[in-house]
């Protein structure tokens, strides 16, 4: 493998995990890197045997048999003669470029699942973690697999290989997951001078400025919201307010009308009982004039 990406990366280097570690031909290149951890992962048990017997050297160096993808029905799992193109997918289009290609076997096999197989390592963050992944046409799966468990970040830098057209039955090309970790929030480009320039491989770094700006323009966009709903609380107990005086004024307009009533009746009583002393008085005088 290109050893650009490792050395790009930040020191210590934590944690290298590669899916599909074939015969384990990159072991020597992540060693030199001096990582805390290598856990190779591969589905062909000629290659487990070879993979074994290298890790028994290396105390840092786990080596796991499974066969990874995010759908985890069971089904065919096809081992072929070019044992790196191993695949739960049918080689379409892939014959074109190997004519000689030629399946060996097709065993019904569980696929493990690449959430589990990543928690199941317990992976320190003191230091930056390397994802490979050769696993054709699973790739994506197992990305947006890691992305929904709030795994994939945890991975500073990732290397995989796909087509760059479909080259088995339904599988992403490698646009499609070029599109998906620049979302994901990684800087994306396909590796210098591949041997290969139908399925190159595709170099993704952390962008952490760009997942920053991300975290900060979330946090305002919250604030915001927050802002709004107090805003919006402020205004609707100031329309109730508002609704309130307005029903106190018509109530006080209400009893300024009756007291004016009262004093209109009050006065006229007071006129009648006047009219009726002098009547009194007029009637007493006569009496007395008798």
């Amino acid at each position: 493998m290109s050893g650009t990406i490792l050395t790009d990366l930040a020191r210590p280097i934590a944690h290298i995990v590669h899916i599909g570690a074939g015969m384990g031909h990159d072991l020597p290149t992540y060693l030199e890197a001096e990582p805390g951890f290598v856990t190779l992962v591969e589905a062909d048990l000629d290659a487990i045997a070879q993979l074994e017997s290298v890790a028994c050297d290396h105390p840092g160096v786990t080596v796991i048999e499974a066969a990874v993808s995010a759908n985890n029905r069971k089904r065919a799992f096809r081992r072929t003669n070019f044992p790196e193109l191993n695949s739960f997918r049918k080689p379409t289009e892939l014959k074109e470029l190997f004519p000689g290609l030629r399946t060996l076997s097709e065993e019904v096999v569980k696929p493990t699942d690449p959430v589990r197989l990543i928690r199941d390592l317990d992976m320190s963050r003191e230091g930056s973690n390397l994802l490979v992944i050769e696993a054709p046409g699973e790739a994506l799966g197992i990305l947006k697999a890691l992305n929904a468990a709030d795994l994939l970040l945890g991975f500073d830098a990732i290397r995989l290989q796909e087509g760059r057209e479909a080259l088995y039955h339904r599988a992403p090309t490698a646009k499609d997951i070029c599109n998906f970790l620049v979302k994901a929030g990684y800087l994306v480009g396909f590796e210098a001078a591949p041997e290969d320039s139908e399925r190159p491989y595709l170099i993704a770094r952390v962008d952490r400025v760009a997942l920053e700006a991300t975290r900060q323009i979330d946090a305002l966009t919250a604030t915001l919201a927050q802002v709004q709903r107090q805003c919006d609380q402020i205004g609707a107990e100031h329309s109730a307010a508002t609704q309130q005086a307005e029903e106190l004024r018509a109530r006080l307009a209400e009893r300024d009308t009756q007291i004016e009533n009262l004093q209109g009746q009050h006065s006229a009583a007071t006129q009648r009982a006047k009219e009726l002393d002098a009547r009194l008085a007029e009637r007493d005088t006569q009496i007395e004039n008798l």
